[in-house]
């Protein structure tokens, strides 16, 4: 996971407000459902709020 998370906003310096999940950190994700063939995407969370 953090091959995807916290390693890419440290590199980019954006690690003190994204990259993990944290009070005070923005609170956008993405949540995949893999069901073997191809990973489908089932919400967007964008400041805290869904949004699709």
């Amino acid at each position: 996971m953090k091959l995807v998370t916290s390693n890419p906003a440290k590199t980019i310096n954006l690690f003190e407000d994204r990259g993990s999940l944290e009070v005070g950190k923005r609170a956008d994700l993405i949540t995949v459902h893999d069901d073997g063939i191809v990973p489908h995407l089932t919400s967007v969370v964008i400041n805290g709020r869904r949004v699709a």
